[in-house]
């Protein structure tokens, strides 16, 4: 397909509203110890499924799940009752081929993996029990996310389409943790927002939050996340009620091409520029000296971890500049063009370049189109994008011949048909805006000649 419009497909139909918090002292204490028995009930579990799957002996089953005698086998859980099935049927099978003698090398118990609602009903019963009664000290909530998370991982890893890697166990060194606290349990609130920027959230009590914008609507859940730096932030996901699509008919008018790049970051087709960002190489200076210094200390002291930490907030600030810049950007061009034409550009394949793969990933254009493609149906807009193997740069935008001899090193070039002097990138810039046009004339004829406009026509 040489062009699509990817606003209306690609906008977010959850945004997520991000605040800074403070914790007290104690509550630092309590959502590490919710952290950590997070963590440590997924790596039960992952134990316990590698265990099931390499076991060849079905009688063990209860031993794996760390089922004591205590339990009542009427208390099992129905997973329980399950496996204990399929030992009974696998012994019957056994025993029918042990007695005409067959090969039973073939004949084995294999269990993929234990679901989320086998490992919620196993969890019931180790509440109960003295060894891991320290279970009950986290939210329900917090338990069942870990389970959910580990029973992903596997489905993702069993899905051949995903090709997702088998799961790891979490370390607990991890610099980045984070824990979901839901807010409503039967439709009951037990966590909102209070007067005076407050949030409640389960067994953590009342928090502070910097509250820079105004929260619309009810949400059902929370995350609180630590960050590397040792900054919490709360994020708040909420129905993207932004996403009505408009039905008004775009002027070729109101088109125009961008072309991304590295030493400016943004060509537009009107030729205006947006200059790359400008202060991204203090901060790159200041994370390579202090990467310096805490490659020299020792693993594991107290010098070490301060180092690590100054490291991770001179990143951690390197990153809020950045998006902050990209914030502005979108919302600026959001504002200005009612529909913008932009590139599908394979930047994993660009990023195997060593002499400019730094400079790509800090140019962040994934980021900023992602941006652009929200803000642009909030504001009634459209962002279209052009295909993959589309010859912006190629293609002389006065005649339409091809220069197939134009190298990424040159900058600007000659047609060879016209004698027109091109500069590289506002040549492709308008190019896609040219594009752009053409898709938008064939869209609007097509809904001034129906009376009941589909969903792909509506611009």
């Amino acid at each position: 397909m040489p062009i699509k419009d990817i606003s209306l497909s690609d906008a977010p139909g959850t945004l997520r509203y991000s605040y800074r918090v403070r914790l007290t002292e104690v509550q630092k204490e309590l959502f590490k110890d919710h952290t950590d028995t997070r963590r440590a009930l997924y790596n039960i579990f992952l134990a316990m499924n590698k265990e099931l799957r390499a076991n060849s002996d079905p009688s063990k089953i209860l031993e794996i799940l760390k089922i004591t005698d205590e339990v009542a086998p009427q208390d099992y859980p129905e997973s329980v009752k399950k496996l204990l099935f399929k030992q009974e049927e696998y012994d019957r099978t056994r025993a029918a081929f042990l007695s005409k003698g067959e090969d039973l090398s073939k004949h084995t118990l294999t269990i993929q993996h234990l679901n989320y609602y086998d490992t919620c009903g196993l969890l019931t019963i180790y509440k109960q029990q003295e060894d891991l009664a320290w279970l009950a000290g986290a939210p329900i909530c917090v338990l069942q996310a870990s389970l959910r998370d580990l029973d992903t991982a596997y489905r993702r890893f069993w899905d051949k389409k995903l090709a997702s890697r088998f799961p790891r166990f979490k370390s607990r060194y991890d610099t980045r943790v984070s824990s979901l606290y839901l807010t409503r349990k039967n439709s009951k609130p037990i966590s909102a927002l209070l007067e005076g920027d407050k949030l409640k959230i389960p067994k953590l009590g009342t928090i502070e939050i910097v509250k820079h914008r105004e929260l619309l609507g009810d949400f059902s859940m929370t995350t609180l996340i630590r960050e590397a730096d040792g900054r919490y932030h709360v994020s708040i996901p909420m129905k993207n009620t932004r996403t009505s699509v408009k039905r008004s008919i775009i002027s070729e008018d109101e088109v125009v091409g961008l072309d991304a790049g590295i030493k400016t970051l943004l060509t537009l087709s009107d030729d205006s520029e947006v200059a790359s960002l400008k202060h991204t190489a203090k901060y790159e200076v200041l994370i390579k000296k202090r990467q310096r210094k805490l490659s020299k200390c020792e693993k594991g002291s107290a010098g070490y971890t301060r180092a690590r930490i100054l490291v991770a907030k001179t990143q951690a600030k390197l990153a809020r500049y950045r998006k902050h810049c990209l914030h502005v950007i979108s919302s600026q061009l959001a504002k200005k063009y009612k529909a913008i034409v932009i590139e599908d550009l394979d930047i994993k394949r660009m990023m195997a370049n060593k002499h400019l793969a730094r400079l790509i990933s800090n140019a962040s254009w994934g980021m900023l189109y992602s941006f652009l493609a929200y803000k642009l149906q909030a504001a009634g807009g459209r962002l279209f994008q052009a295909g993959r193997y589309f010859a912006s740069s190629k293609t002389c935008n006065s005649c339409g011949d091809k220069n197939h001899a134009l190298k990424l090193k040159d900058r600007t070039w000659i047609c060879q048909s016209c004698n027109t002097t091109h500069d590289r990138d506002k040549n492709a810039a308008r190019n896609l805006r040219d594009l752009g046009k053409s898709f938008v004339r064939s869209v609007n004829s097509k809904i001034g000649a129906l009376k009941i406009v589909p969903r792909q026509y509506l611009v």
